[in-house]
């Protein structure tokens, strides 16, 4: 984890952005230190272990190492719909220094982020007010849809009812507490997506 530190910490001193595919970044960390794809893919497995036989009470003093073993974990795990981009922070203006800068793995297939949740629950609905033409997600998202509706909607401020809901149809109270919640709810690209199990 060292070296892949000192690498990360190589690669952010940079005045320009930097987008790259992952398998290009895996790539060049090859080139330079030697490391191989497998090693980088168990990192953070490999560090909670490690944290569990030193019986650490508290990893947040590690939440910098714990960051660094998670990414080394995900960018080698995802080649496809991923990037890497590393980012010059805009906000430090000294011109003798190097700014700070961040990195990001980026993901920009939505069907990667969509997959666990419709093989996980057997009931999905995803409902939202731009998606336009409605026939084009199923296909962005990789998924069958056993019902589409698209419902005509006015502006006129008639047609915008704020309701809150405390209790459901059997005067049960609804709770978003984790050991009573029935629905969860995913937040994903502007749509938001109901799951039943």
């Amino acid at each position: 984890m060292t070296r892949f530190s000192e690498y990360i910490k190589h690669r952010m001193r940079t005045r320009v952005v930097h987008v790259e595919s992952p398998a290009s970044f895996l790539r060049d960390i090859h080139s330079s230190l030697l490391m191989e794809r497998k090693a980088l893919k168990f990192c953070s497995e490999r560090f909670a272990s490690l944290a569990k036989t030193l019986e650490l009470a508290d990893v947040s003093n590690f939440n910098p190492l714990v960051k660094l073993t998670q990414f080394a974990t995900l960018v080698s795990t995802f080649s496809h719909g991923f990037s890497v981009i590393i980012e010059p922070d805009e906000m430090s203006r000294d011109e003798n220094s190097l700014p700070d800068c961040l990195v990001h793995l980026s993901c920009l297939d939505a069907s990667v982020a969509m997959r666990p949740v419709v093989t996980r629950f057997q009931s999905v609905i995803i409902t939202s007010g731009t998606l336009s033409p409605l026939d084009m997600y199923p296909r962005i998202l990789d998924f069958q849809p056993a019902v589409m509706a698209s419902l005509s909607m006015t502006q006129s401020r008639e047609s915008f009812v704020p309701l809150m809901i405390g209790k459901g149809n059997d005067q049960v109270e609804i709770s978003s507490k984790r050991d009573r919640r029935l629905l969860s709810k995913l937040y994903l690209y502007g749509i938001t997506c109901f799951c039943m199990g």
